[in-house]
């Protein structure tokens, strides 16, 4: 989808994401769906683990960051089985986009 040359929004302030950050401890595999915060502060404390992103829709967009403090990775997979995107390691974040196709990592940090 190309943008329709039609007169942009303009915000004369900044853009608060209500409910849109979450922090959370996680001891299991996570599955995102549209219904998760875009902004994810996870904390894995047990080993490797899995996070999901949900199935593809054009637009959709989550950071991720793995604020594990030890060598706790965690693995970011696309839906259905269509393997990693990334592996974030302690303390690095990741910026995941989908086309409506495919997710894919557009940075990683």
């Amino acid at each position: 989808m190309a943008y329709n040359g039609a007169t942009a929004i303009r915000l004369p302030r900044h853009i608060e994401a209500t409910d849109g950050v979450e922090s959370m401890t996680i001891t299991t595999n996570l599955e995102l769906t549209y219904s998760s915060a875009q902004y994810l502060l996870l904390k894995n404390v047990t080993g490797a683990l899995n996070c999901t992103l949900p199935a593809h829709r054009s637009g959709g967009y989550f950071w991720i960051l793995n604020r594990s403090s030890s060598s706790h990775s965690i693995t970011v997979n696309r839906p259905d089985g269509g393997g990693g995107a990334a592996t974030l390691a302690a303390g690095e974040c990741g910026l995941f986009v989908c086309d409506g196709i495919i997710w894919e990592l557009m940075i990683k940090a």
